[in-house]
């Protein structure tokens, strides 16, 4: 316990003063207590009461001890309690300044945890402080490299900037020039493609006989240096042969050995190495023309050679002219005629419609008037006269023959239409005759017609 907690221990645990004396009396009837050995154990109590190391009950214990030595009178016993009332007062104010110096040595305590803590505290601060310069320095430090590298990245930039523009002149410069090459490749193309079509073909067999030649050449050359290989591999075979014989010969001596060795190790005959393929060189054709003057004496050749067919093509031009101008004007003769006769033709195709068309309508209108036989009569005799002027037609027709008259009268007009056409071709004097001779015809089959209609009326 703590002194505070013995001082008010003692406090609460002191008995009454009055029980006190009561108790002296009845103890000690007789005897006083001598003042100043009161006084000394009242001191000695104070002292040990400042050093804290007596109580009340030791006080009580002592008077009790005095009070049974001597006898206390009834001064001396009022002494007493004034003793023990100031003795309470006395241990109060010792309680208090006791509470008081606990107090302070608690703040005291508190204050030094305080002054320890504070003290930590700075030296953590101190520390923080010293961190956070060191922070700061470290971040100055790493702002500044940060700074340098980004100047030195931005330099590295410039620079690489600068670099690809480079390049990239470079690679345009690259590109029109591939550009040019390429279209100087395909310039050289076309003039060395023009310059083979110029190129005579005896040239070209030439070249290929040429080419064939040294092919086999190469051939015969790769063929003879496999033959030698192929010879020593088979003269250092022998030796290796002979030798082995020779140790044996040494062991066992014959006679006959000798011409069975040579008979034995004859070399084999050499191999053709027909196989061997004929190989290209890659090397390219020669060209015809290896002069400039070849080339203009070729053009020389040829530009005569073109005047020669330009001129003849200007000739065969006019006379085709010609010969158009003629060829028309004939078709427009014949035109002419043609259309007359067309137009004749024409005509008489209508006559006859309308000849027809009138037969028809006298059958449809007076059917009652003429008799079945005669109509039928007078049918045959169409049908008779569009058959022979069928079967006049040209064998194609006649062998497509039909009963049809509609059909046969088809043919006949598609003949007149192929007769025009040709009639067209024919030359002028030609169809003049023809048409003369056609008129001439025409009205002598007109006169046989009126003389006949004319004897036939008069048997009437």
């Amino acid at each position: 316990m703590t002194i505070t907690g013995n001082i008010l221990q003692q406090i609460i645990d002191e008995p009454n003063p009055f029980q006190i004396s009561n108790e002296v009396n009845k103890r000690h009837s007789s005897g006083k207590i001598a003042k100043s050995q009161i006084l000394s154990s009242l001191k000695q109590d104070n002292q040990s009461a400042v050093g804290g190391d007596s109580s009340l009950e030791s006080v009580i214990q002592e008077l009790d001890k005095y009070a049974s030595k001597k006898a206390v009178s009834n001064d001396e016993k009022e002494s007493i309690r004034e003793l023990i009332e100031k003795k309470r007062e006395l241990f109060r104010i010792k309680l208090a300044t006791s509470i008081k110096k606990e107090e302070i040595e608690k703040l005291n305590a508190k204050t030094a945890a305080k002054r320890n803590e504070l003290q930590k505290h700075e030296e953590a601060l101190e520390a923080d402080i010293d961190k956070f310069d060191n922070f700061l320095k470290d971040s100055d430090r790493n702002a500044l490299e940060a700074v340098r590298n980004a100047e030195k990245e931005h330099k590295l930039g410039l620079e690489k900037k600068s670099l690809v523009k480079r390049l990239k002149l470079q690679l345009e410069g690259v590109q029109t020039r591939i550009i040019r090459n390429h279209s100087d490749l395909e310039e050289c193309k076309e003039l060395k493609s023009f310059l083979t079509s110029l190129t005579p073909e005896q040239w070209f067999e030439k070249s290929r006989k040429d080419k064939s030649e040294r092919q086999e050449n190469r051939r015969k050359t790769r063929i003879m240096k496999r033959q030698a290989k192929w010879r020593e591999d088979q003269d250092k075979k022998l030796k290796q042969q002979t030798a082995t014989t020779q140790k044996k010969r040494e062991r066992v001596r014959r006679k006959h050995q000798p011409d069975q060795e040579q008979s034995l190790f004859k070399r084999p005959a050499t191999p053709e190495f027909d196989d061997e393929a004929l190989t290209s060189s890659d090397e390219e054709v020669p060209f015809y023309f290896e002069e400039p003057e070849q080339l203009l004496d070729f053009f020389a050749s040829m530009e005569e050679e073109n005047l020669f067919l330009i001129q003849s093509i200007q000739e065969a031009s006019q006379s085709l002219d010609e010969l158009e101008l003629r060829l028309q004007q004939a078709r427009i003769e014949k035109g002419k005629v043609t259309n007359d006769k067309v137009e004749e033709l024409k005509k008489k195709i209508k006559t006859k419609k309308e000849l027809s068309q009138e037969i028809y309508c006298r059958l449809q209108g007076s059917r009652h008037v003429y008799k079945y036989e005669e109509v039928k009569k007078k049918m045959q005799s169409l049908y008779n006269a569009v058959s022979s002027a069928h079967l006049s037609l040209s064998t194609n027709y006649k062998a497509q023959s039909t009963s049809n008259i509609f059909h046969m009268l088809a043919d006949i007009e598609r003949e007149l239409e192929i007769t025009l056409e040709r009639l067209g071709c024919l030359p002028k004097e030609r169809l003049r005759k023809e048409a003369k001779a056609f008129a001439k015809q025409r009205r002598e089959n007109n006169r046989k017609k009126k003389n006949e209609e004319k004897s036939l009326k008069r048997r009437k």
